[in-house]
């Protein structure tokens, strides 16, 4: 009877049983989320879920702030705070557009009558970090009408702001087509002594991949001597620096190999006016149609950019598989992309495998020749002239590169390359 009475008394203290024990596990769970020495990557990814979840927003139109400003765009939802995309106008007439945070614009777009600023900005929304502005016709010509000279008048400036005052590495634009370059302190560009160049004699430019390491895009520049040369080494007296015109940054290789840094890098090359071009690396063993779908779904080509470039260099398969695929990756891009490319090689696979071939006669060479002298062909468009150069803004070495011709002709190559037939 007893051994009766005891069957049912168990079951009855089973459900208490289950729930306790999942109150247990729940605390111990909690306990274990809370404590302070949980590995770091589950704890970073879990404050990074959250931050990517973000808060509720809403939109608004015609928000009147606090100063008078008036907003239209997303905001976090239930407040006047300005997060996401948005468009401020000031009581003055000045628009300020980007992606807002937290009511602060860290990056974006500022309009007024006298200047259009792209760039970053501090949480007064003042000029703060790299920032390129356009100063209006207007107000250069205002400028000149009151007594100063066209070579002391900035047009455009592109480079490091700190509350709205030029300060550190930037370029400046002059109205009478000159340019400064170098460090500006307190507004002022401190022109090194004795100096013998000007900065649009010569238009230098680098290239990279994923080989490369962390590029300082604010600070970008190459060392040179007092003519403006720019040094294949770290020269001993750092004082005489040229600007980075142009990059071209890999972006594919082969049929499916797309490099890791290129979109980031070419979206930092925009936003920091650097002429931007894209280069191929060509495996002839790989089906050229193959190599072509990954570039042109890699790359965007703009305007303005630099002509798309094919890395030729591997003499061994040029004499397994011969300078058809060479020609063919060059034809269907330019059909696809409206711009003829441009050949990156060096002297000597040039000379052997496409200067006797007709068919490349009408595409430029960007030369690989380690040499003061040069590539042996006065023929070609950009030189690469060393891959050991130094600078500020990266680590290691880099590829230097000049461009043929003055910035003037750079500026119209650039405009024109669209249009060569």
């Amino acid at each position: 009877m007893e051994k009766q009475n005891t069957e049912p008394l168990r079951r009855s203290n089973a459900p208490v049983i289950i729930i306790l024990t999942v109150i247990i596990a729940a605390g111990l769970v909690y306990k274990l989320l809370s404590r302070t020495d949980v590995p770091p990557d589950i704890r970073q990814d879990t404050e990074q879920a959250k931050l990517a979840v973000g808060p509720e927003l809403a939109d608004t139109v015609d928000m009147r702030m606090p100063d008078g400003s008036v907003y239209e765009g997303s905001i976090i939802a239930r407040s006047r705070t300005p997060h996401g995309y948005g468009v401020m106008v000031s009581p003055g007439g000045v628009t300020y557009e980007g992606d807002w945070q937290y009511g602060a614009l860290p990056y974006g777009k500022r309009t007024s009558d006298t200047a259009v600023y792209t760039g970053k900005f501090d949480d007064q929304l003042r000029y703060h970090g790299f920032g390129i502005i356009d100063y209006s016709r207007q107000f250069v010509e205002s400028q000149a009408g009151g007594g100063v000279a066209e070579a002391e008048i900035i047009r455009r400036y592109a480079g490091n702001w700190s509350h709205d005052i030029k300060q550190g590495i930037g370029r400046a634009y002059m109205a009478d087509g000159s340019q400064q370059f170098g460090k500006f302190l307190e507004g002022k560009f401190q022109k090194a002594e004795e100096t013998q160049y000007a900065v649009s004699d010569r238009v230098y430019g680098i290239d990279l991949s994923h080989h490369n390491r962390k590029i300082d895009w604010d600070n970008l520049a190459l060392y040179c001597d007092a003519k403006g040369r720019v040094f294949h080494q770290t020269p001993a007296k750092r004082k005489y620096m040229q600007p980075v015109s142009f990059v071209y940054m890999k972006a594919t290789e082969g049929g499916n190999h797309v490099d890791t840094t290129y979109a980031v890098r070419a979206r930092e090359a925009d936003m920091h006016g650097i002429a931007k071009g894209a280069y191929h690396f060509l495996r002839l063993a790989s089906p050229i149609e193959d190599q072509v779908r990954n570039f042109i779904e890699t790359v965007n080509w703009q305007p303005g950019d630099m002509p798309p470039a094919l890395d030729v260099e591997m003499p061994g398969e040029l004499r397994r598989h011969g300078v058809d695929g060479v020609f063919k990756w060059l034809e269907a891009v330019e059909k696809e992309l409206g711009v003829r490319p441009i050949i990156y090689t060096g002297d000597n696979i040039r000379t052997k495998y496409l200067s006797k071939d007709p068919r490349f006669k009408n595409y430029e060479c960007w030369i690989a020749r380690y040499n003061p002298a040069g590539p042996q062909s006065g023929d070609w468009q950009i030189w690469q002239m060393s891959d050991k150069g130094k600078g500020l803004g990266h680590s290691g070495q880099i590829d230097l590169n000049i461009f043929g011709g003055n910035h003037e002709d750079f500026n119209n190559y650039r405009r024109d390359v669209a249009l060569r037939q």
